[in-house]
């Protein structure tokens, strides 16, 4: 099948079998997803020959949650692909064991505009650097207790339209700067290790649908500002 450009396999149960090098073989490939598949063991590295992806979908590869991750990514084997996929748009490794910082490479990848890394084992310092893809509209980074560091300065000109990030051990406080993203609709940070006040900037968030700031350590009141969120459709503190 030389000129397939689609390979969907998700929802299939290849009961835990290891995913083929073969895979390569398809040089049109523009997206692929294999998530809720059952597949098992390493990502084969022969994947980052696929030059021509724009959607890669690796997630919940072993969809049994009751199992330890089966899925994973070496180190090696991510920075090839994120050195050689740079036409993706869409990557989801949720549920991937990479087990290993976030490589720099991650900064190749500027079509991104959605980017899934949950319960991934990642560690090390939170990259700053993924809030700079200039087209950007989905993050979701949860469930990485490993992952350090701050929250960055929000440039306004970002594209942000939903925003997750969770069980991440970051320090110090949610910066004013949230409240550049203007095209937010989702928002969730919660058990983010956030100190401090919730800044004013976020009640001017107008797109805003969900917010979720629950099990940080956030002090102070509430203003009546909050609803100037008249779309909100859901609130967790």
């Amino acid at each position: 099948l030389r000129h397939l450009q689609t390979l969907n396999l998700a929802f299939n149960d290849f009961n835990f079998s290891t995913i083929s090098p073969d895979f390569s073989s398809f040089p049109s490939l523009t997206h692929l997803n294999l998530s809720y598949s059952n597949f098992t063991g390493q990502i084969p590295s022969k994947i980052c020959h696929l030059s021509k992806l724009i959607s890669l979908d690796l997630s919940y590869l072993s969809y049994y949650y009751y199992y330890p991750l089966k899925g994973r990514l070496v180190q090696h084997t991510f920075n090839m692909l994120l050195r050689n996929l740079t036409q993706l748009r869409e990557l989801h490794l949720d549920w991937l064991n990479i087990s290993s910082p976030l490589p720099h490479a991650l900064l190749n990848l500027s079509s991104l505009t959605s980017l899934s890394l949950g319960y991934c084992h990642l560690r090390g310092k939170f990259s700053e650097n993924i809030f700079h893809f200039p087209n950007l509209r989905e993050l979701y980074v949860w469930g990485n207790q490993d992952l350090t560091g701050k929250l960055p300065y929000f440039n306004a000109t970002s594209s942000l339209q939903f925003l997750v990030l969770g069980d991440i051990s970051f320090s110090g406080q949610l910066p004013e700067s949230i409240g550049n993203l203007k095209a937010l609709n989702i928002l969730y940070l919660f058990n983010c290790n956030l100190s401090g006040s919730i800044p004013a900037s976020v009640w001017n968030l107008t797109k805003i649908t969900d917010l979720a700031f629950s099990s940080n350590s956030f002090s102070g009141q509430i203003p009546s500002s909050i609803s100037n969120l008249a779309k909100l459709n859901s609130l967790y503190l």
